[in-house]
């Protein structure tokens, strides 16, 4: 019954008649883990009793684990955002922008569009092309 099933809903995958061995190998292969996993199960709860027995032994000490260890995970998380956003604001600045002006308190400080007029003029050329 169970082969027949796993056998109905694998085989629409084989394409070629050669396949049929490497479905065949993939049935046996999960037949395997899932038997060794039934397997394990009484053996797994004995063990589980074990470690809560033993958790709750100490707990001071298992609070100040899971402590550390929400600390590490806060932590590592700050790190990254920040490199996360480090990086976005240094992608911003390397597009292909002609002028960047930095701004102490604002990010991405990018010029004002008030200056845009001007620009399009272009640098001075020669030493008569300069006003003020």
């Amino acid at each position: 019954m169970f082969w027949e099933q796993l056998d109905g809903s694998l085989l629409p995958l084989v394409r070629t008649p050669g396949a049929t061995l490497q479905v065949t190998i993939y049935e046996f292969l999960i037949a395997f883990v899932v038997l060794g996993g039934l397997a394990i199960i009484p053996q797994s709860l004995f063990y589980l009793g074990f470690i809560l027995r033993n958790l709750w032994r100490n707990k001071i000490r298992t609070a100040l684990t899971g402590f550390a260890t929400i600390v590490l995970v806060l932590v590592v998380t700050l790190v990254w955002t920040v490199l996360v956003f480090l990086a976005n604001v240094t992608s911003e600045k390397a597009n292909n922008l002609k002028a960047i002006v930095t701004e102490r308190w604002q990010i991405p400080s990018q010029m004002p569009y008030s200056y845009a007029a001007r620009l399009t003029e272009g640098a001075p050329r020669e030493p008569g092309d300069v006003r003020i």
